[in-house]
């Protein structure tokens, strides 16, 4: 005689990321477009559902943040490239605006149910809005870095982009020296992303 059997049936979604910011995001978009092969940063479809959103002229005060707030719910992993613009302003505190970005980002995770936040490693430009713009945006990716590996904000990340964009940058640069160039600079920044999709899920 036959017992009865239980049937599990496993079914596996795709992993729903963001990569919201500024500019840099809205090109890439546009760069992600220019080849079948790019789209979806070459992965698979049935495992990874990845969406772009980029506004040009973002900060943590624009409006524009709140807009996305639907797209956001309940993603499985939201990346932020924000601040750039924010810290073009030279009366801006640069502990406020890390401390500004860290609250957004743990309003994602708890508010809007994000299972994982990246804020990725900002970047110097060669052309600048003032003299130690450079150096401010280092002290904030320290500070950034060094909350985050405090550990006390669970599943949000600092990334780091790969030397050759970080170390690099009048090479990856257009001729304005703040926008990545298409030849250069946006397939390093897409190899980093791409690889930070991957192994973030994994974490």
């Amino acid at each position: 005689m036959l017992r009865d059997s239980c049937l599990f049936v496993y079914i596996m979604t795709a992993t729903k990321v963001v990569v919201l910011g500024h500019s840099f995001v809205r090109r890439l978009g546009l760069y992600l477009g220019r080849d079948d092969e790019r789209c979806n940063f070459g992965l698979d479809e049935s495992l990874f559902d990845i969406s772009i959103i980029g506004f040009g002229g973002l900060t943590m005060r624009n409006s524009r943040l709140h807009s996305v707030k639907p797209l956001l719910e309940n993603c499985d992993l939201v990346i932020l490239d924000i601040g750039s613009n924010d810290l073009c302003d030279q009366t801006l505190n640069a502990q406020r605006f890390v401390n500004d970005l860290l609250s957004y980002a743990q309003f994602l995770r708890i508010g809007l149910n994000v299972h994982k936040v990246v804020i990725l490693q900002l970047l110097h430009r060669s052309v600048v809005p003032y003299f130690d713009y450079n150096s401010v945006v280092t002290g904030v990716n320290v500070s950034l870095q060094e909350c985050l590996a405090a550990a006390t904000l669970p599943k949000i990340y600092f990334w780091k982009h790969r030397a050759g964009l970080w170390q690099s940058i009048a090479s990856v640069l257009d001729l304005q020296g703040v926008h990545l160039s298409w030849d250069v600079g946006y397939p390093r920044y897409y190899r980093s992303l791409r690889d930070c999709i991957i192994r973030v899920s994994r974490w």
